[in-house]
C-alpha cells in the first residue's frame, strides 16, 4: 500500500489497495500501516476523510469513469451518499486523489474529468459499426487501438472527413460515465454515456445491440453536441423514485 496524506494541506493520494483497506476495516497489517500513515487514530478514520469513507461504505448509487485515448486508459469512480460523494480520481501510477464534494456537483465533475467542452456541430447521422471494433480503442495493446482507429474512421460518411482525420491523428478521446444503484426490486441498474471525441466534433457511442443474423454486437455513433451530452450527464443520477425505499 502507499499513502501520501497532508491533512493541512488538504491532500490525500493513496492506491486501491489502501483505499479498500480504510473502506473495509482492513486486517492486521491494513491497520498498522493505516495508523502510521495518519489515515487511522486507532480504529476512528481521521476526520478529513471521514465523509469519504463513510460515503464509500454506504453510498446510495456509485458512478465510473473510464477514459481512453493514444496513451491508454484511465478509471475513476465516486460513492455518492446523501450528504457527501466520496471521489477517487486516477492520477498516475496507479495512484488515487481522494476528495469529497457535494452530490449534486458530480455531473459538473464528470463534465471537468471528461474535458467536456465546445466543439463543432457534426452533420447530423448515425454510422452502424461492430461494437469489437469500438472496444478496441481501450485496448491495452497500441496497435489494437490504432487498427479499431483505421477502421472507424473507414465507416465514417464522407461528412464527418475531417472528424477521421483527427481519429488517424491520434486527436481523440473515448470516455463512459456509468451509474449504478438497487433498484426498487433490489437488483442492480443504472444508466450509462458513452463519447467519442475530438475538436472537430463528439459522437455518441449507443448502448450495443445482438445482431442475431451474423450473432455479433452492433452499435452505431450518433452525431450529437457537447450541449446533449451535458444533459445526458445530469440525467445519469437515480431519482428518488428509482430507488428503493428507505429502511
Amino acid at each position: 500500500m502507499i499513502v501520501d496524506f497532508a491533512p493541512d494541506a488538504g491532500r490525500l493520494r493513496l492506491d486501491l489497495e489502501a483505499f479498500d483497506a480504510i473502506v473495509a476495516g482492513g486486517g492486521t497489517e491494513a491497520v498498522a500501516y493505516l495508523r502510521d500513515a495518519g489515515l487511522l487514530d486507532g480504529d476512528v478514520v481521521h476526520p478529513a476523510i471521514r465523509p469519504a469513507v463513510e460515503a464509500a461504505r454506504a453510498p446510495v448509487c456509485v458512478v465510473d469513469v473510464a477514459v481512453a485515448g493514444t496513451q491508454g486508459s484511465t478509471e475513476h469512480r465516486m460513492w455518492l451518499a446523501p450528504a457527501a460523494a466520496a471521489c477517487l480520481l486516477h492520477v498516475s501510477d496507479g495512484m488515487y486523489q481522494v476528495f469529497v464534494v457535494d452530490p449534486t456537483r458530480v455531473p459538473a465533475l464528470v463534465a471537468k474529468v471528461v474535458r467536456l467542452g465546445p466543439r463543432p456541430r457534426l452533420t447530423p447521422g448515425a454510422v452502424p459499426c461492430p461494437f469489437v471494433v469500438v472496444a478496441g480503442l481501450t485496448a491495452p495493446d497500441a496497435e489494437q487501438r490504432a487498427a479499431s482507429i483505421d477502421r472507424l474512421a473507414e465507416t465514417c460518411p464522407a461528412e464527418w472527413a475531417e472528424w477521421a482525420a483527427q481519429l488517424r491523428g491520434g486527436r481523440w478521446r473515448m470516455w463512459s460515465a456509468r451509474t449504478t444503484w438497487p433498484a426498487t426490486n433490489m437488483t442492480p441498474t443504472g444508466r450509462a454515456v458513452t463519447v467519442l471525441d475530438t475538436p472537430t466534433g463528439v459522437v455518441r457511442v449507443d448502448e450495443p445491440q445482438v445482431d442475431v443474423a451474423d450473432a455479433t454486437d452492433q452499435t452505431s455513433l450518433t452525431a450529437t453536441t457537447p450541449t446533449e451530452i451535458w444533459l445526458e450527464l445530469t440525467r445519469l443520477l437515480p431519482t428518488d423514485a428509482d430507488l428503493p425505499p428507505l429502511g
